[in-house]
């Protein structure tokens, strides 16, 4: 994920940080004149190769921006999008993220089985009339293929920060030989009861899903289902 600032004529990931090495992107961009949102990727790789190859400081000549916002075009976001689609369809290196209208539940499922049979990671579903807004929001939701749910045995916790503070963060569960954290499906009642006494879940099975197996034997994306008591 990147946000391409104008100001600076610059990319940044989602939490602020500089992603350099991308100057055949920003020099076609900085004539626009507004903000972009979207990701950069390095199109014939794996995902995690992508990362480390965009973050490593050096140039990356082959990576592409998938563009499918415009957080400084005021209006709605079918607004925005024509705005776009009418400024960067010509452009080399930036790529206009594709989008098409539902007009049932029905179209809907269509278009999320025809995603997967073509081994996308899924779709995101957007609001056509909802405004930018930065980080997580109901107006765009993530809907994504997972694998198998694992369970898993619980061998540690840990408390979370910021608006978690005194609550429960995660579990810190074990897979193929390595400690990985689940900080994700858990309500905000479980955090409260569960840090009352976080030992009692050690030795738990948890059922863990998640959105892949990495690699290197991980898994990517792990989220808290439901307790396996009867494991």
């Amino acid at each position: 994920r990147a946000l391409y600032q104008h100001s600076g004529n610059s990319f940044v990931s989602r939490r602020g940080k500089p992603i350099v090495g991308l100057e055949h992107i920003t020099k076609q961009l900085q004539i626009l004149g507004m903000d972009l949102d979207g990701e950069l990727l390095i199109p014939g790789v794996p995902f995690e190769q992508g990362i480390g190859l965009i973050r490593n400081k050096g140039k990356t000549p082959e990576a592409v921006f998938c563009v499918f916002d415009a957080p400084s075009v005021a209006g709605p976001f079918s607004r925005r999008y024509q705005k776009i689609y009418t400024v960067i369809r010509d452009l080399k290196a930036v790529v206009l993220v594709p989008h098409s209208l539902a007009g049932s539940k029905a179209a809907l499922k269509l278009q999320i089985q025809a995603a997967f049979e073509n081994t996308y990671e899924g779709l995101v579903i957007k609001n056509p009339k909802s405004f930018y807004k930065a980080g997580k929001t109901y107006e765009w939701m993530k809907i994504k293929e997972e694998g198998e749910p694992l369970d898993l045995e619980v061998i540690g916790f840990y408390e979370g920060n910021k608006g978690l503070t005194g609550k429960l963060g995660g579990i810190v569960v074990y897979y193929n030989h390595k400690q990985i954290r689940v900080g994700g499906g858990f309500s905000l009642p479980q955090r409260e009861i569960l840090w009352m006494c976080p030992e009692d879940m050690i030795g738990r099975v948890a059922q863990i899903s998640y959105q892949e197996k990495t690699k290197h034997g991980s898994l990517r994306n792990p989220i808290f289902e439901m307790w396996r008591d009867d494991k």
